[in-house]
């Protein structure tokens, strides 16, 4: 959760002025940079980098069938042997993605991070979907109750 300041001075404007954020499960389109209220989190749809934007496509490729099962005995063997080998345990890691059905581009978002659930309606005023070029970041968390 990267801080930027301006932000949080606007947050803190428009929380000292009464005037709440609107919330982003409700608003139709979404539109990038604009401070939204998800369950009491303040947030904002930020673009991927360029790095994020190649690491996306590097991991979202699905190129050959799951050989690696779920099941951490069936593959303790497995895991004892690439203990040492960085790149084969990022292919276990990406494997596991893959399968499970969460996207690469769900790695760099917040709300993935902490739990949050995502809104229901993600779409940009042209049509397209929110997480396909931007990623939403949380700006100010919500106190703990």
């Amino acid at each position: 959760m990267k801080k930027n300041y301006l932000d949080l001075l606007r947050l803190w404007l428009r929380d000292y002025f009464r005037h709440p954020l609107e919330n982003l499960r409700q608003a139709r389109p979404i539109v990038p940079r604009r401070l939204y209220n998800n369950f009491g989190n303040a947030c904002k749809a930020v673009p991927y980098t360029a790095h994020q934007r190649d690491w996306i496509n590097q991991w979202s490729v699905i190129d050959e069938p799951p050989t690696i099962a779920h099941d951490p005995a069936a593959n303790l063997e497995l895991v004892r042997s690439l203990r040492g080998n960085r790149e084969a345990v990022r292919a276990m890691e990406h494997e596991f993605r893959r399968t499970s059905g969460i996207p690469a581009k769900c790695e760099f978002c917040d709300f993935h991070r902490y739990g949050i659930p995502c809104p229901i309606y993600n779409e940009l005023a042209d049509g397209s979907t929110v997480c396909d070029t931007y990623r939403y970041t949380i700006i100010k968390r919500a106190p703990h109750v």
